[in-house]
């Protein structure tokens, strides 16, 4: 990943992407940690 993000958010992306099929709602969940953080 490019932006580091908190480990609790790293977490909930790897969670994400182990049980989440749907790849493009990770995307989004990322998006939305990073604009989150950014902030």
């Amino acid at each position: 990943m490019i932006h580091s993000i908190g480990s609790e958010d790293e977490n909930q992306m790897k969670k994400c992407l182990m049980f989440e099929k749907n790849f493009n709602e990770c995307a989004a969940l990322h998006f939305q940690l990073t604009v989150k953080n950014f902030n």
